[in-house]
């Protein structure tokens, strides 16, 4: 009887070690690879990029997750929006690129605390009249623990949100210019009052016109905000697709361009709306080429107006400046409207009141002190993940070499497509 029930119970044993075994295959490689960054009580996961090397200096990608995916149980690691998946494989579920990506959680009230404390139907928000979430400057103790565990390049911190994520990765590179190099916002909202102090800062919101959950006039103000600012902004609008990531998790150019953008380093433009030269001092006059990758048709401004597919100057080749102007330029076709900005100081002839070039390299932060705080889980067996070459550059057109604020000698990430465009969890 002994010998049966030792049996019964070896084989239930055994039928619930496959059954579990299969259960986690059906789990997202991306969640059983996360490793632990929470402080004070707080969700925190990231990756570490396969084959990482402490003497050399890497990326941090932080993701912020839409409201749909708040709360403790990593909501945001089972439910993807395509940013996120952008940078990790589906099949190890570690970065394509050898990057950190990390993700908080938001455990948030929705009804009194968010990424921003701003309604999203509400859309652009003043900065002035609303400070610093507890969720965000949760997230800044969890960047500095991971800076303090790991060789990440201060020059190369870059903010990735969508929805509700959209709104905080405005917000962080709005408050801290200082210390992010670059941020991508999707179907979010940001402050435009904060753009004069985030002239140096690389940013590209994406936004469908028909959003009926987040007015598109968010990140449609904070584009011409930038712009007006003297900053060298990239907007890319869809026709349709409603509260979508807008396009930027499927397209190719788009990790190229956040991996070449450095912090303190004036912004590269995608190939997507593309300038030759990009900006800056220049001599007078001085000849300006516009192009597209995908064909679109060209319209542009110099008098701080916003063009469209039927306003501004239709551009029919290269155009000339005589005088310090702020071109903005916009290609229409293929269901989307990407626009750009640059300043173009000519000679001594000043710009339009309120540009400014930019300031300079930015002077690097003091490292964080070594906390230990980001605990790491333990290391899965899966590899992959990475190019074999980890050298390998980014590729792309308009890629940037390091500039002066870069690292030298560190092997740039590679590209990647991305993840198709992914349908945001209800909640925003």
């Amino acid at each position: 009887m002994r010998s049966r029930s030792f049996h019964v119970v070896t084989a239930l044993a055994f039928i619930l070690s496959v059954a579990s075994e299969a259960v986690a295959q059906d789990v997202d490689a991306h969640v059983l690879t996360a490793m632990d960054c929470s402080q004070n009580g707080s969700n925190c996961k990231y990756w570490e990029p396969v084959g990482y090397d402490p003497q050399m200096k890497y990326p941090l990608v932080i993701y912020l997750h839409g409201a749909g995916e708040s709360g403790t149980t990593n909501g945001h690691l089972q439910n993807f929006a395509g940013l996120l998946t952008s940078f990790l494989t589906q099949d190890t579920g570690r970065p394509k690129d050898p990057v950190f990506v990390m993700a908080p959680q938001c455990n948030c009230n929705l009804d009194t605390e968010k990424w921003v404390n701003w309604p999203w139907g509400m859309g652009a928000y003043s900065m002035a009249a609303i400070p610093e979430s507890a969720a965000l400057i949760q997230v800044r103790t969890e960047i500095d623990a991971l800076r303090g565990r790991y060789n990440i390049d201060p020059d190369r911190l870059y903010v990735v949100g969508v929805s509700m994520g959209g709104f905080g990765a405005w917000d962080m590179i709005a408050r801290h210019p200082d210390i992010f190099a670059a941020g991508s916002h999707a179907v979010g909202g940001g402050a435009p009052d904060a753009a004069p102090m985030m002239k140096n800062m690389a940013s590209w919101p994406f936004h469908n016109a028909d959003d009926g959950a987040v007015p598109v006039s968010g990140d449609r103000e904070m584009f011409a905000a930038l712009a007006k600012a003297g900053s060298r902004p990239t907007y890319t609008e869809g026709d349709s697709g409603g509260h979508t990531d807008g396009g930027n998790s499927g397209n190719p150019n788009f990790m190229p361009w956040l991996y070449a953008q450095r912090r303190g380093v004036p912004a590269t433009s995608p190939p997507d709306m593309q300038f030759s030269p990009e900006g800056g001092q220049v001599s007078s006059p001085v000849t300006i080429t516009l192009s597209s990758s995908f064909g679109g048709t060209i319209h542009y401004t110099t008098d701080l107006t916003i063009p469209s597919a039927n306003s501004g100057t239709l551009y029919n080749g290269p155009i000339t400046l005589t005088s310090s102007a702020v071109v903005i330029a916009v290609a229409t076709g293929s269901g989307q409207s990407v626009f750009h900005a640059a300043p173009f100081k000519v000679g001594d002839s000043p710009l339009p009141a309120g540009a400014e070039l930019m300031d300079g390299p930015v002077p690097s932060p003091p490292p964080p002190p070594a906390t230990g705080g980001a605990t790491g889980a333990k290391r899965r067996s899966k590899t992959g993940g990475m190019p074999g070459n980890p050298a390998a550059a980014a590729g792309g057109a308009g890629n940037s070499t390091s500039g002066s604020g870069g690292s030298s000698g560190q092997p740039r990430p590679s590209s990647g497509t991305g993840a198709a465009t992914a349908t945001i969890p209800s909640g925003r």
